[in-house]
């Protein structure tokens, strides 16, 4: 019981979210927190008190803090009394300036990252016989001497667990002692680790007459190693003050009187306040250096000189110390001893490689235990990490065991830890059992770990924190499991352990590993089993890295191996070096000594370079012919052209052109060039081989291509872009390697998602190893003559690609012929079809652009004074200025000057290398080249946005069946043909399968299936007239209508949730979401079929009414059910509904409801039916699919109206959006699309038709005349009013809640205004008028106004609402208005997010088609004119404004 001091008060803190010492922030809360400010909320001075944290008395939701005096006499507080108050909980800053000290007092960053190049290998010359060969590598290393004036670098030792690293270290220290004038700091992370090196190293060591090594151990005074904490041979060798009370600091006197010096990283920050001399310390040893931050390690290096001898030793694998702001499970990458390794790795020389040294011999362990831990931890092999310690294994038992034990974990709030009684139980059982039968042999030493895992699948299930360490941090369960010398016993709930957390695999593997020795209890326990719990686990809980149900683990499923250290400790266990060349190749290379680089790199130096890419006679061809073959360096200008200039001949400029001229090689080379033709002082040549290249010269910075995530686009223009494949593992992101220099070995470091902040914000340093020939099809547009140019394929050479594209051309021609022409497809062939272009625009475009069109071989047959390019002789300039002319008509250069001086041009431009690489291929009777340079458009400066905008005017090309319509007789305009079709392709669309087919037919002579729809859907044997005319869409169909269809027994099904809004029961688990109750209300007009109703009619044909309307009188009499009556009456629901569905063969539901349990078992749907299913999401539509599985599937909808709503930018960014409708859109399905409407007037579907659906909408509505009058007082269909309100964001009370929304007063009163005059002036009946407004707040004005005007019937609904309905008349408002000045601020094309926060609903074309198409006979859009022409969001018809 604590007592408050006087004048003081306790305050007690709620928590919302439970803080242990097992979760992050519980651990931050206990470790770093000690106070905490606090004020009144809210607070009317600003006065803010600090508060002291009681961790004592804190417990896991509560948090307990002690007020001053001041806080309590200002806020006047009183015991009792409870207060809202501001909580800022504040970070401990001393360790942390603890931290900021150690880097300060390092003097120079070269002590710890020394220059390698400069420094030596320490050698000796001593023997060790009872040490292995590297552990003596390790110790000689720190004893040896330096032959030479030089510094040496820091000696890494790293070791996995049971390695001898401490034992090094001690064995080291010894033999420095007898070295005069020696003097040794040794530092750990742990207290623990530091007392050890005191018991069992030097305390022996001392009392058998060495007491020069005698240690002098620094403590601190902490609670967890005060004096009572401390073992008494420790205490012997400690400074204790005189009343034996605490820990004494040591002065210059105890340092000076000791040569060996123990204590942790972060005491020795002590030691700098005595002022000691630069290299008083020899030699400082850090153990541990794994486990701690690196400022810590930094600590005691600052006491290091230049001469002073520094060794690191650690296990990156092992428990590394705890941050709070890195990735998870990353923590022991920011250490110390890793970044040096990296960076040893990284360096050449012998320094760098002998400095480092990696023990692979464990001493600690068994054989088994070692085996398990090397490969599930380390390398995924059993046989890196030897076993060499000859441990005694238990007689009887299995060094690895395990107990299943379910239990029950509770908690503890004393302690605010978790404990399992069960477990506790069997624990005590088991070391009774080993106590009981304990091996002679293994004395009375640390033998056995007993690993009680406490929680439960229950406890795991229900909690909201982070896993435990035993589920979730594989280092932490690595240094559990290797504390053990001969035997690891695990307690715990093996489904649990197999399915939460990071672990779980491992634990997958030690359970079977266990079962498959008979080492684990039940002894019925078996891996089917635990699979079954699993599965049963995953049904309420989705796994952190995903549930793999496949148990035949092996010691491959660690994956491979990326961490350097480890694939060197891997290479430490072979006989051999793999060394990846930059050719990608693969060097191995036997090792004559393991573990010996200088051997390695001997061999290496005797392999053979490999030139990139080199013409094996080419020296010979340089000395032989010197005036044919140069030796040249290559300047490049872009990356398929360039120069290069001769070594002996610097005048001399030979023009490389094309990119298989460039050959392999990039800008700076030392290229041989074989000249090709040309004058004296400029020619053209071919580069036949790189003979020198820099080391950085293939390494470029790129960005990730447009286009190709696969491909790398370097900034600099010079260079051609380069192929970066995924991994396997990593797909759809970019690998960032880093080459170990002294294994060979090319190692992974990060994995970057590829998406657009990696496309638009990161660079990419890029290293080519290896050219591949890639061969790409030229991009080629409908006409020959227009080809677009093509990076990657040397002008001149695709001939042979045009042959092909033509026979393809003249086949598909043929077989449209054959087929066309043959009486059986005559009218059943599908035809590609592409109109020809507006003659109007046309025209329009030649006006515009007749100045630059006759210099288009393309173009210029649009005019009727054709101009012939070959015989084009205006004066022109190419790109660097050179003028050019050739020989022309008088009238014809008359004529475009005339053009060129109307609009402007008085010089057609033309590149340079464009010039040139004409010239080139006119001397070398190139024509092919020719033709292409001359004919091709997008390679002119001047001519590409024409072309471009001539292509913008061309009809898309559709498919149309053959005689159908006028628009498949119009043939195809860009290949000149009169009828074309796809015979050539492969088997990938529907339309392709249906060409073979008709071939078929008709080669064969078999009579031609009919495809045709109308043909197909006459000829249904059991379909009567309603079904073909719905079919056909000649009929719209309403659930009311299977009402009078004979035969037909339709079922209407709702959602639990509704149900029971009408028809509760008490013990009910159901919970009804805002979704269920904003749903639309039922129609009572179906309640004659719907399923609740039904099941409680008065009818002989439903027996179990009579009980279930019992059972509803006593719950609405609030009569109290036992829980046996509970249970009766929903069994009874349950058997009345499997009743019904069995009465009925047509289920009408939404999809979510189609997975009801009772559809499962009772119903064999054969056909599924899902209306609207463009707006439902994927996985919605999915569920009636997956669910069940029929024979026929139909999808109805429209994906031009509107689409699911997804509300996460990251879930439509990634596709949900997209319904499985629109999907399916561009599948090679059976896609029927009905092109016939009915509803609406012929004027407004004008323009959703040539909108949305490509002009192919038809009307056979036969509306009334309109009511609506345009200015000149004549009926129209379509009217636009301009209103120039103002709009008001404000807070509207919705179905959903409250929620932001937008309304126009002006807009909403012009609105009803016109409803007004519908009815009263032209009789329109209200029922037939609906106000629709994109906005909940514009519809809940609307509806207040009407009201006001005492205006009844008139439908008022969100645009979203109305989907699916229909009425004579409907005004549309559209609410945004915006000021003038405001959309001219913007210029001519305002931003995307601009057009969507200040348009809304006009630029949303979905919403737009629904809103238009709700009308039948009349549309009045009220709006603000000048939204409806900003930038490019213009989406309504331009012809209403």
């Amino acid at each position: 019981m604590m007592i408050v001091p006087a004048q003081k008060l306790y305050a007690s803190v709620p928590l919302s979210h439970a803080l242990t010492p097992h979760n992050p922030e519980g651990q931050l809360l206990k470790r770093a927190v000690g106070s905490a400010l606090v004020a009144p909320s809210p607070s009317a001075d600003n006065q803010v008190y600090e508060a002291l944290v009681l961790h004592d008395v804190s417990s896991e939701d509560r948090i307990y803090l002690q007020l001053s005096r001041r806080c309590c006499s200002n806020l006047g507080l009183r015991k009792g009394t409870t207060c809202a108050m501001d909580v800022q909980f504040q970070l401990n800053r001393l360790q942390f300036c603890k931290w900021h000290q150690a880097v300060d007092l390092f003097p120079d960053v070269e002590r710890v990252l020394p220059d390698l190049s400069l420094g030596c290998v320490p050698e000796c010359s001593g023997d060790f016989p009872n040490l292995n060969a590297k552990q003596k590598a390790a110790i000689a290393l720190i004893i040896g001497e330096v032959s030479e004036d030089l510094s040496t670098a820091p000696l890494l030792i790293y070791g996995p667990f049971g390695t001898g690293k401490t034992f090094i270290l001690a064995t080291a220290v010894k033999e420095l002692l007898r070295q005069p004038g020696t003097r040794v700091l040794i530092c750990t992370h742990t207290n623990s680790s530091a007392d050890l090196y005191v018991k069992d190293h030097f305390h022996q060591y001392v009392e058998s007459g060495h007491p020069e090594a005698r240690p002098l151990r620094i403590k601190a005074n902490k609670k967890v190693c005060a004096l009572g904490a401390t073992d008494n041979i420790t205490l012997c060798y400690c400074l204790i003050s005189h009343d034996y009370q605490s820990f004494l600091i040591p002065k210059r006197s105890d340092l000076d009187s000791h040569r060996v010096v123990i204590t942790t990283t972060m005491m020795a920050r002590h030691l700098h306040d005595l002022k000691l001399p630069v290299g008083y310390f020899t030699h400082i040893l850090i153990d541990e250096a794994s486990q701690m931050l690196e400022c810590a390690a930094l600590m005691p290096l600052g006491l290091a000189g230049m001469e002073t001898r520094i060794v690191l030793a650690g296990d990156h694998m092992q428990m590394g110390p705890k941050l709070f702001s890195v990735v998870e499970g990353s923590s022991s990458d920011h250490t110390l001893l890793t970044r040096l390794f990296h960076y040893y790795q990284r360096q050449e020389g012998e320094v760098a490689s002998s400095s480092r040294v990696i023990l692979n011999e464990n001493y600690r362990c068994t054989k088994e235990i070692v085996d398990f831990v090397t490969a599930h931890f380390y390398v995924g092999k059993s046989d890196v990490i030897k076993a060499s310690g000859k441990v005694p294994p238990h007689p009887r038992f299995h060094p690895l065991r395990f107990h299943h034990i379910r239990g029950t974990c509770r908690w503890d709030k004393e302690s605010m830890s978790w404990f399992n009684s069960e477990e506790v139980t069997s624990v005590i059982e088991i070391v009774e059992e080993l106590l009981k039968e304990w091996p002679p042999e293994w004395g009375m030493q640390f033998r056995a770990i007993l690993m009680t895992a406490v929680h439960t699948r229950n406890s795991l299930l229900s909690s909201e924190t982070a896993y435990p360490e035993l589920f979730g941090d594989t280092r932490f369960l690595n240094t559990a499991i290797t504390r053990a010398q001969s035997q690891v016993v695990a307690i715990g709930d093996a489904p649990a352990l197999c399915y939460f957390g990071k672990c779980s695999k491992i634990w997958k593997s030690y359970i079977k590993l266990c079962i498959d020795k008979g080492s684990a209890t039940p002894q019925h326990l078996t891996m089917g089993h635990i699979e079954q719990e699993v599965k049963e686990i995953s049904k309420f809980h989705k796994a952190e890295e995903g549930y793999d149900s496949d148990f035949e683990l092996s010691k491959s499923d660690m994956g491979e191996i990326e961490d350097p250290i480890l694939m060197e400790l891997l290479d430490e266990s072979k006989d051999v070096q793999v060394i990846i060349t930059k050719e990608g190749l693969l060097e191995i290379i036997q090792k004559a000594i393991l573990g010996d680089p200088t051997e390695i790199r001997r061999r290496l130096a005797d392999v053979p370079h490999r030139p990139d890419w080199c013409d094996p006679d080419i020296h010979q061809r340089l000395k032989t012919h010197p005036n044919d073959f140069k030796r040249c360096e290559l300047i490049m200008e872009k990356f398929d052209s360039g120069y290069a200039i001769p070594l002996d001949q610097p005048t001399l400029r030979i023009n490389i052109n094309g990119r298989e001229n460039v050959g392999r090689s990039f800008p700076g080379d030392l290229v041989a060039v074989e000249i090709l033709s040309g004058e004296d002082c400029s020619c053209n040549g071919k580069v036949v081989g790189v003979l020198n290249r820099e080391p950085r010269s293939a390494v470029f910075v790129c960005a990730i291509d447009k286009y190709n995530p696969q491909v790398m686009t370097p900034i600099n223009k010079c260079v051609s872009k380069i192929f970066t494949p995924f991994a396997k593992k990593w797909p759809n992101s970019v690998a960032v390697w880093k080459q170990v220099t002294e294994s060979g070995h090319w190692i992974p470091q990060a994995h970057i998602k590829i998406n657009e902040d990696s496309r638009q914000n990161q660079l990419f340093v890029v290293e080519v190893l290896k050219w591949v020939k890639s061969w790409r099809r030229h991009r080629v547009s409908g006409n020959w003559r227009h080809v677009q140019p093509d990076e990657g394929v040397h002008q001149g050479k695709g001939m042979a690609h045009d042959m092909v594209k033509e026979l393809m051309i003249m086949y598909n021609s043929f077989v449209s012929d054959f087929l066309i022409t043959n009486v059986e497809t005559r009218s059943l062939t599908p035809l590609k079809c592409q109109d020809s272009p507006d003659p109007k625009e046309v025209c329009q475009f030649i006006t515009k652009h007749s100045a630059l069109t006759p210099f288009s071989v393309h173009l210029s047959h649009l005019q009727d004074e054709n101009t012939d390019l070959s015989s084009d002789d205006s004066e022109g300039q190419s790109a660097d200025g050179r003028t050019f002319d050739s020989e022309e008509s008088k009238a014809d250069r008359d004529i475009r000057g005339d053009a060129a001086q109307r609009h402007g041009l008085d010089r057609f431009s033309v590149f340079t290398s464009l010039f040139k690489g004409l010239e080139t291929a006119a001397q070398n009777r190139d024509f092919y080249t020719m033709l292409y340079l001359i004919t091709a458009d997008d390679i002119h400066p001047q001519l590409q946005p024409v072309a471009a905008e001539f292509r913008r005017l061309c009809q898309k090309a559709y498919i149309h069946r053959s005689n159908s319509t006028p628009q498949s007789k119009v043939g195809h305009h860009d290949l000149q043909l009169d009828s074309y079709t796809w015979a050539s392709s492969p088997m990938r669309r529907y339309m392709d399968i249906i060409v073979q087919r008709l071939l078929h037919s008709v080669l064969e002579k078999i009579s031609a299936r009919d495809s045709l729809r109308e043909h197909a859907i006459a000829n249904l044997p059991r379909a009567n007239n309603l079904v073909k005319n719905i079919a056909m869409g000649k009929t719209t169909f309403d659930t009311k209508q299977l009402l009078k269809l004979k035969g037909v027994k339709p079922l209407r099904i709702y959602s639990d949730q509704i149900e029971m809004l009408e028809f509760p029961y008490p013990g009910s688990d159901l919970k009804v979401c805002r979704k269920s109750l904003r749903e639309v209300k039922p129609n009572k007009a179906l309640s004659s079929i719907t399923m609740r109703y039904l099941i409680r009619k008065k009818d002989p044909l439903h027996p179990f009414s009579n009980e279930i309307r019992s059972f509803d009188d006593r719950i609405k009499g609030e009569e109290d059910l036992t829980h046996d009556e509970i249970a009766s009456y929903r069994k009874l629901l349950k058997a009345a509904r499997q009743h019904e569905l069995l009465r009925h063969d047509v289920v009408l539901c939404t999809c979510s409801s189609a997975s009801d349990p009772n559809f499962l078992k009772t119903m064999n749907f054969r056909q599924i039916l899902i209306d609207e299913c463009a707006m439902a999401t994927e996985p919605e539509s999915m569920i009636p699919l997956v669910a069940h599985k029929p024979e026929q599937i139909v999808l109805l909808g429209d994906h031009k109206q509107l689409q699911p709503i997804v509300h996460s930018d990251l879930a439509n960014k990634l596709g949900m959006k997209k319904s499985l409708f629109e999907r399916y859109m561009n599948k090679p399905l059976e896609v029927r699309r009905l092109d016939t409407q009915y509803r609406m007037h012929e004027r407004i579907c004008e323009f959703p038709s040539e909108t949305f659906y490509n002009s192919s909408l038809k009307t056979e509505a036969k509306p009334k005349p309109s009511a609506l009058l345009s200015p000149s007082k004549e009926q129209t269909p379509i009217l636009f009013g301009h209103v120039d309100g103002q709009e008001v964001t404000l807070i509207v009370s919705t179905e959903k809640g409250n929620e932001n929304s937008t309304v126009n007063v002006e807009e909403a009163e012009q609105a009803v205004r016109v409803a007004r005059l519908l009815i009263s002036v032209s009789g329109i009946e209200p029922t037939s008028i609906a106000i629709l407004a994109p906005y909940n707040a514009q519809v809940s004005k609307i509806n207040d106004i009407l009201s006001e005007r005492g205006i009844k019937e008139v439908a008022v609904c969100t645009i979203t609402k109305s989907q699916g309905s229909e009425w004579r008349y409907v005004i549309l408002s559209t609410v945004r208005s915006c000021p003038s000045s405001e959309i001219d601020a913007q210029g001519p094309k305002p931003t995307k997010a601009w057009l969507s926060k200040k348009l809304g609903f006009v630029t949303d074309p979905n919403q737009v088609n629904v809103g238009i198409t709700r009308a039948q006979d009349g549309l009045c859009i009220i709006g603000t004119l000048p939204h409806f022409h900003v930038g490019d969001a213009q989406i309504f018809p331009e012809h209403i404004f």
